[in-house]
């Protein structure tokens, strides 16, 4: 069963993010919906735990 990365990833961004809910999920990782402190919605992209030492910078440059 897939682990619920939500607690994780607002612990991790601190006051930087708010994280309101997990919106879409794919081999690399997952997309949170999340909110700046001043309150415009962006997409976070968080790679799985298990590629993120083998997943090269510039292939996550090119998806951005």
């Amino acid at each position: 069963m897939a682990r619920d990365l939500l607690p994780l990833v607002q612990k991790a961004l601190g006051d930087r993010y708010r994280v309101d809910r997990e919106i879409a999920r794919g081999g690399s990782g997952r997309i949170f919906l999340a909110r700046t402190p001043d309150g415009t919605e962006v997409a976070l992209k968080v790679l799985h735990p298990e590629l993120q030492a083998s997943v090269a910078a510039d292939r996550s440059l090119r998806e951005i």
